[in-house]
């Protein structure tokens, strides 16, 4: 896949978008045995975290029907700071919470996936769906030590290429980000990870970096769905059938 980005301040909102995305796909479907088509259709929505709903949480405050979304991770952090805190509010966005936030200790580095402080989170779609995501919209703090860049990636490509870039003012204050104009789609679980780097560093466990906030749009879809047999025995117990999106990979029901 191959992205270009375009970024533009406008007021204390940053909007970063895909102006170009070209992807190759080979894809190739087979009858067998029984096959079951499921009519296509999409409904988009809105998963949100915001890490208060009433209480300090790193689940989301707002789901999506069909996809299994999870609590938001901090990875690769120098130390232990605590991943929700109420230290520094969100504040100055339209739209802030405020309350609490999602704290990291940013390593100093440039940018390596392995390495790297992220934030990340996974989607998963119910058996018979598929999703696609095209924005990822968060606020962000950076402090003077903070990260001065983010990267958006995915499992889908196992972190390998940017989805969105954009830099961080380093002046402890809350910017929103939007990041839109692509697309991902999936039929299994994908995790999505906000990279922080380029920074100063952190000294070991102090938060330099938080965000709020964090929204997403989504929209899962009815997948066309194969069904077979794999063992004698009751055809209306779930464990005689399996079942597959592509006709290739076989799963039990």
């Amino acid at each position: 896949m191959v992205n270009l980005f375009v970024s533009q301040k406008e007021g204390k909102k940053f909007v970063t978008k895909t102006i170009f995305q070209k992807k190759f796909r080979l894809s190739k479907v087979f009858l067998n045995l029984l096959t079951l088509l499921t009519v296509n259709s999409a409904d988009a929505q809105i998963a949100k975290w915001d890490f208060d709903d009433g209480k300090e949480t790193a689940f989301p405050s707002q789901n999506v029907n069909h996809v299994s979304t999870s609590k938001l991770l901090q990875g690769n952090n120098n130390g232990m700071t605590t991943l929700i805190s109420s230290t520094s509010p969100s504040s100055g966005y339209t739209g802030s919470s405020g309350n609490y936030n999602a704290s990291a200790a940013a390593l100093f580095a440039g940018f390596e996936k392995a390495t790297s402080t992220y934030f990340e989170f996974t989607l998963t779609p119910e058996q018979g769906y598929s999703l696609t995501i095209n924005a990822i919209n968060f606020g962000s703090k950076s402090t003077g030590a903070g990260p001065k860049a983010y990267s958006i990636r995915s499992s889908a490509d196992l972190y390998n290429s940017d989805i969105v870039t954009n830099s961080f003012p380093l002046d402890s204050k809350w910017y929103f980000y939007e990041n839109k104009g692509w697309s991902i789609s999936n039929s299994s679980s994908v995790t999505f990870r906000i990279y922080g780097y380029n920074g100063a560093g952190a000294g070991q466990n102090t938060a330099v970096w938080r965000i709020d906030d964090l929204s997403l749009n989504v929209t899962a879809s009815q997948v066309q769905t194969f069904y077979r047999s794999h063992q004698n025995g009751n055809w209306a117990a779930p464990s005689t059938w399996e079942y597959s999106t592509d006709n290739v990979s076989w799963n039990t029901s």
